[in-house]
Order: C-alpha cells, then structure tokens, then sequence
C-alpha cells in the first residue's frame, strides 16, 4: 500500500495526477489544496482504497462507483473557498447525480465521510430529483387560500399524492414549505391546475341538499365559517366557501351554487382546501436584475417547487402475500429497479417490524410488479414512496459500521458558518451502527452551525450559503446492526433546512439533537422504528418550523419532544398507526401549541411528561381505532372496553401539582365546541348535552381527576362533586379527594416506617406547613342510578396553602367503566385578605359561600 500525494488536478485514475503511481487497492491519498481530483468510472478494488485526505477538491462525476475502505476528510483553515489552481483554498468533497460511494470499515475503523470544523470546508452531495415535480406558474406569488394551485404541468398527478410545495434559499427567516394531497386536477391546455386537500383535513359526508348553495351534511361541527371546501371531481368538482353554518341542524351555506347535478354529488365527502402560506412563482428570480438584499448572494435563484412525496395504493391488497402486484395512482416516476416502501396501512395490524420494502421488477401503466408477494393487508390510500435516488452513500455489505459524520461545530465566533454542507436527492442506505459515537451510530450526524442563509447580510461566507437536506433517504435495512441512535441526525445546528426526508427502520429514525437554532423541519416520512419516528430535541429561536410530518409503524414512540421552547409552527402531522405511543413530550414550555394533528391507532395514548404541561393540542383528531375511543362503527382492535395511558407515576393523583403531565384538546375532533382533557393518568371528554365530563381512568390505580387551588389562612373550604357511575358491572367506586399539596406523606412515617397515620385537616398540627393532611369520602351504589353528590370540608389552616382536590380511584378494576363527573365547586367561607390570582391560563375565581346549599360556581373544568 502507498501513500499517494496529488501532484496536479486530474482524474482519480491518472497516474499523472499522483506524481507517476497508479492508485491501487488500499492506497491512501492526500489531495492537495487547490487540486481537483475528479472520478468517474468504476473505481471498486476488491478490498477498497484506503483513507483520502482532502485539501482540495475530491469529486465524483455522473458514472463514478467508488469503494473507500477507509476516511475521506474534509480539511480547511484557509482564506477562502475551493478555487482550482489556488493553494490558500479549503477542501471539497462533492458528488453529483449517478454516482455511488461504498463505504466498507469496521466498528473500530471507524470510516466515514468527516468535514473537519475548519473554515471553508464544503460538502455538496446533490443527485437528481427522481420524484415527479413542476413549478409553480404565475405572476409573482399565489396568495393565501386559493382554489388550486397554477402549475407548470399538472400531467401525472393523481389523486390522493401527496405533494410538497418548497423554497429554496430564501433565507433562514422565511419558510413557505406545505403539504397537501391532490384532491383532482385539471390538465386541459393552458389550465394545468392541481385541486389539493389539506394536509390534515376535516371532513365530512354530504347527506343532502336544502336547495343548489344550503347542504346537509353529517357533522357540520368540525367547519367554520371562511372555511374554503373541496368536494367532487372532475365536472362535479366544487371548490367554495362558507358563508354560514347551522351547526344545529348540520346545515352550511355556500358562496356559490353547487356544480353538476345534485344527487351525484350526495355522498361525497368534504375537505378543507385552501393554502396557509404564500408560494413564490416557480422559476425564481434573477439574481442579475434582481439585486434586493445582499447583491452577491452564492445562492442559485429559487421559487416553489412543486414535488410528489408519494404516490398511492388504488387497489387494495386485502389479504397478505396473495400477490406481486399492486396498483398505483401514477407510475410516471417509477422505473424497474426501484426500490420503494408500501405504508402497513390497514385496521389489523398493531406492530411495527414490518418489512415494507420491495423491488419493481415490471411496469404496466399504474400496475408494479415487485420482487415478492406483498406481505401484509393495505387500505386503499396507502403511500407509495420511493427510496431509489441517483446519488447513493451505502455500506458494501451488512457487516459494515461506516458513517457521515459533519462534525459538530457550534461557534460563530470561529466562522462555524463558513461550512457548507448540503444533501440534496441522496439515498444513504446501510450506514450507522458504529459504537465509538452516538453520532457515529446515527449514520448521517449533520451537525454544528453550518451555513445558514440570511440575504440581508453582507457576510456572505457566514450566511450566503444554505445548509440543506432535502429529498433524500435514509434506509437501514441493508445494516444488521441493532444498536440505538440510528438515523437520520441534525445536530445543534443554525438556520438548517430539512425536507422531504424518507426514513425507514432505524432506532431514532430522524431527530434533531441539541440547540437547533432557527431548525426547519417539514414534508419527511418515517416509519418502521424500533424507538422513535421523529426525536425533537429542543425547537429554539424564532424561526423555527416544524410540519406535514407522516409517522406510522413506529416501536415506541411515533414523536418525542424535549425542550421544545418556542411557540412556534408545529401543525399538520399524522401519526398512524405506531404500537407504542403516537407522541411523547418532555420539559416543554407551558401552553406549548400543537395545531391540526391527526392521532389513530396506538397502544398508549400521549404521554405528557411530569416536566411538562400543560401542552394544547388545537383543532386536532385524536380518535384511536384501537381502544374504547374508536370512531362509532368500529370495533377496536385492542381495548374494547378500556383504555391506556400509564404516563409518569408523578402524574398520578397523590403525587401530582394538579398542573403537570396535563393535555388540552381544544376543538377536539375539529369539532368547534368539543373538549377534553388529559391527565392523571385519564382522559375526559365533556359532554355538552349534559353539561358534564365522560371520565376513562387509565389502567392505573392512581388514577385522578385532579386540580390545585390557592387557600388563604383562617378560610374554611366547602368542596362538593356530582359523579355517576356505570349501573353495570363490579368496581371499586371512586372518591371525592382533597389534600394539602407538597407533602405525599400526607402525615405518616413521621415516627418511622411503621407509623402510616394520616392526617387531616381537622388534626393537622398548625401553624405547620412541612406535615400535609387529606380528607376523602367514597361514592356508594347510589351513584350507580343517578348522579350522587358528595361532599368535604376543609378545615381552617393557620397558614395559606395549595390544596389538590377531584375525583380518583383506587384499584383498576374500573378502567372499565367510564363515571360521569360534573365539575367539582370549590367553596371558601370568606374573601382573602388581598388580591390573589391562581397560576391558570383563565381567570378563574372561587364562589365565597358559607355553606354548600348556596348558589354554586364551577372553578375548574371546561376552557
């Protein structure tokens, strides 16, 4: 083996460009600094050529196949970017479309692609974009809420795809990606318009007509007025607004008169439509006449793309491994060879290790013939994605351990920004499980403050230059390793965009690892993970963006979040379909919002960390096909009768600040009056008929329905509750509880282990405030016929204090049967002394009376 030094620029092969010696397997390389060294034929020696050294410019040209058993480094320190010829010009490594990279090493070899945290350095790895996609086609912008969108060619979409409308280099402070699925398109000559859906739609059915603008319709509660609706194809396409609605009658009235014959259109169901963002025209600006912001920007110019994420099942596949075929919505961006994942989308399964990628081995118009029987049961609907692109990082075989690691860089002071690193249409397959680094493990680790674009700034090596992952894959599957944080990572980054990610059968799949500054994460597909979809840790500084995310098949859990800290976009992701939880969410600020999720089939429901709470999920479907909460129809695959939460022990009733762990869903199920409430290891929904809540305790013996109020000194508090329980069957009835909060001893041990007396307020030593105390009283059979109220007084303490109170279990065996709960009021005998305000998002006063007979007035409860 030789170590080779690049004598001039040339080709990888040329013995002239190493000084006279012929690279030969396992040869190491030095590429000199303002060389460029160039591949592009089959360079695959048997064991593979041994470690590179960048200094200059290492490029794989379109028909390059190159084995690295080795590290190829990315150097820099110098004063300015590649430049042939000059020797004061960083490292470079890029690969363009039709190139393959095989990275072959061991767990101790640790081979990989590394970027050095050196100024200057790049690395552009950019293929061609497989999927079928146009441009957007008008003057200037589209604005907000348009019908559809104008395109250049709407030709081979179809209905059901799911598109994704993007940006490029418009500046870390500027995101207008957005998903949809095609609703229907129009293709006549000089239309080319493509009708879409929101991504995360309600919906609802047309039953009937009132006359050509007033429709009936199932459940006119999950609309609102300035709705703009979609509903029909084709010559009974309609695309219009709402101008009123009756929500008791299930009436809405539209803007226009209803298009194509009346009882065809009975039937059809109804999606919201419209675009939240504006979209650039197309085919971007020109940056020579066009000198707003910075006038030397080193960006290309950008408008909106327009680009089919998936395409989907139109043929059902009703039972497993009874065919090779399948058939999709449109097959124009297919080729035999592909590689492409069918979504395990279907009312049966409930696990997550499935095996969904196949091979096209034939195409017959929108008919695929794969390399096996499909394997299990698809809905209609299912996605299609495609793995296949034309730029490939992959291991040489199963064994391998290998990696792309840019390392973490987190100082602006040091011109972290001058790094420029972007992946653009790249497969990575089989990377990641080496031990040495949980960076290393991920097998794609893109990290530090990487170029992040601002136009408005003069510096353009800190901020000209987009870092980007966008339209790749990340395919573990070729790996056999077992171990954790594979995946695709994002580290601690600045101004970074991620897009259009496709990530199969990891551990963490994709996720976003330390301070993210300004982190944009939108349009990516995970599934298959024996851990977690989508890890989000830490969504901080203002411009973040986090949305039209897809998780299905997921292990544990479909998303977690830690540290999310800014209020900023989280909207439109869909959760289908993961074993463990749909969403896990730890140390977030107060009152974080989610807007529009879609959560169905899971085995937990949302877990709301003690460190959390509480987190507000607005205008959301949570509707669990696989538990008692399932659709009115539908028998659950899992939970019948019940259903489970099993969040963190320090949510439960004794334990609990009556704060924490603690999830609102507001407009549930898009229904404009609908709430419920998650915590204590319940969940509630309030039932507006009759002014109540429907009460599932979780399979936990702790479980509570539990709130916090503040009581001053010398005050007597008179609580009362209305419960009723199920006439049917044998359970432990619950109790009226209320206890001092900050004491879980609540007065025992305090002689030692066996002393278990508990105080009350009655025998609680005062003025301590160290010693807690709890009174409760148990529902009987009474509640069992109507609503039984129950009562407790609060005796007067010499200090203030919080007091916990509501209605808890004590024994599962009532998991089953879900009470009836009016809201508890809280009664103080007299004002305080002073203002006092609770620790609520409304402003909720206690009702002062003297006895419990007197006019009541709910504290807690309904928002």
């Amino acid at each position: 083996m030789a170590a080779l030094t690049s004598a001039q620029s040339g080709n990888f092969t040329d013995s002239s460009t190493w000084g006279g010696s012929t690279p030969a397997d396992g040869d190491t390389f030095t590429i000199a600094a303002g060389h460029s060294v160039t591949s592009s034929t089959v360079d695959m020696p048997t064991n593979g050529y041994g470690d590179i050294t960048v200094h200059g410019c290492w490029s794989l040209q379109s028909g390059s196949q190159f084995k690295l058993n080795g590290r190829a480094t990315i150097r820099g320190g110098e004063s300015s970017y590649f430049t042939e010829g000059n020797s004061d010009s960083a490292g470079k490594f890029e690969m363009k479309a039709d190139t393959e990279l095989v990275l072959k090493g061991t767990n101790s070899e640790q081979h990989a692609i590394w970027c050095e945290t050196e100024t200057k350095t790049q690395v552009i790895c950019e293929g061609t974009d497989k999927a079928l996609n146009t441009v957007i086609s008008c003057s200037n912008y589209i604005d907000y809420n348009q019908d559809f969108l104008p395109v250049d060619s709407a030709s081979n979409f179809a209905v059901g795809d799911w598109i994704s409308v993007y940006s490029r280099f418009t500046g870390y402070k500027h995101c207008d990606d957005e998903s949809f699925w095609v609703h229907d398109t129009d293709t006549t000559p000089g239309a080319n318009k493509i009708y879409y859906r929101q991504f995360v739609s309600p919906t609802a059915t047309i039953v009937g007509f009132k006359s050509p603008r007033v429709m009936i319709v199932d459940n006119a509660k999950v609309f609102r007025t300035g709705y703009k609706i979609i509903f029909g194809t084709g010559s009974t396409r309609n695309v219009v607004t709402i101008v009123g609605i009756d929500y008791f009658r299930n009436d809405i009235v539209i803007d226009a008169n209803v298009t194509g014959a009346i009882p065809s259109i009975i039937g059809e169901t109804i999606y919201q439509t419209g675009n939240e963002r504006r979209h650039l025209n197309g085919h971007g600006k020109d940056l020579l006449t066009d000198i707003s912001g910075s006038g030397n920007q080193l960006f290309a110019a950008s408008g909106s793309q327009v680009r089919r994420n998936a395409t989907t099942l139109t043929t059902a596949i009703t039972s497993a491994d009874s065919t090779a075929d399948i058939v999709v919505g449109n097959a124009s961006d297919l080729a035999v060879g592909d590689e492409i994942l069918i979504d395990v989308n279907n009312d049966t399964n409930t696990g997550w290790d499935y095996d969904t990628k196949y091979t096209i081995n034939a195409i017959d118009g929108n008919t695929l013939t794969l390399d096996d029987q499909v394997r299990y049961v698809h809905k209609v609907g299912s996605l299609v994605t495609i793995l296949t692109r034309d730029c490939v990082i992959r291991c040489d075989d199963a064994d391998d351990r290998v990696f792309v690691y840019i390392e973490n860089w987190t100082s602006h002071n040091n011109n972290a920004g001058t790094r420029r690193i972007r992946f653009k249409d790249v497969q990575f397959k089989g990377l990641g499980g080496n031990t040495n680094n949980n960076f290393y493990r991920a097998g794609v680790c893109i990290a530090g403050y990487n170029g992040g674009l601002d136009p408005n700034s003069t510096d353009t090596d800190d901020y000209g230059f987009q870092s980007e992952a966008t339209n790749c894959t990340w395919d573990g599957s070729a790996n056999n390793s077992s171990t954790t944080y594979r995946g695709f990572m994002v580290r601690s980054s600045w101004g970074m965009e991620t897009r259009n990610i496709v990530s199969y059968d990891g551990y963490y799949n994709m996720y976003n690892w330390g301070y993210g500054a300004h982190a944009k994460f939108n349009g990516c597909y995970m599934t298959r993970s024996d851990h977690t979809g989508f890890l989000l840790d830490n969504s901080t500084e203002v411009y973040c963006d986090v949305n039209y995310m897809y998780i299905t098949r997921i292990e544990s859990y479909g998303t977690i979040w830690y540290h999310t800290r800014e209020n900023v976009n989280r909207r439109h992701w869909i959760m289908l379909n993961n074993q463990g939880r749909p969403y896990y969410d730890f140390y977030s600020s107060p009152n974080t919002l989610n807007d529009r999720f879609h959560m169905d089939g899971f085995t937990y429901w949302p877990y709301m960390g003690d460190g959390t709470g509480p987190v507000y999920f607005l205008d959301s479907y949570i509707k669990n096909r696989w538990d008692v909460t399932a659709p009115a129809g539908f028998t659950p695959v899992q939970y019948s009768n019940y259903l489970r939460m099993y969040s963190h022990p320090r949510t439960e009733w004794d334990r609990t600040t009556g704060l924490t762990g603690k999830a609102v869903y507001q407009e549930y199920n898009h229904e404009v009056d609908a709430l419920a409430m998650q915590g204590g290891q319940c969940l509630r929904e309030w039932q507006n008929d009759g002014g109540y809540w429907k009460v599932y305790f979780g399979d936990d013996s702790a479980a509570g329905v539990m709130d916090i109020v503040y009581v001053p000194p010398k005050t007597t508090v008179r609580i009362s509750c209305e419960v009723k329980c199920s006439s049917a069957g044998s359970f432990t009835f619950p109790y009226l509880t209320a206890k001092m909060s900050g004491d879980y001893k609540m007065g025992r041990y305090n002689l030692g282990e066996y002393d278990t007396t508990m105080y009350t307020s009655t025998n609680k030593p005062n003025p301590n405030k160290s010693v807690g105390f709890r009174e409760q009283v148990q529902y009987t059979t009474d509640s069992q016929d109507d609503f039984q109220e129950k009562q407790l007084t609060i005796q007067p303490q010499d200090c203030g204090f919080y007091l916990l109170y509501g209605v808890r279990v004590s024994a599962t065996n009532i998991r089953e049967e879900p009470i009836l709960m009016k809201e508890p009021v809280v009664r103080f005998d007299k004002g305080p002394l002073g203002e006092v305000r609770l620790d609520r998002n409304t402003d909720r006063r206690v009702v002062q009376r003297t006895a419990f007979g007197q006019v009541r007035k709910r504290i807690s409860g309904r928002i």
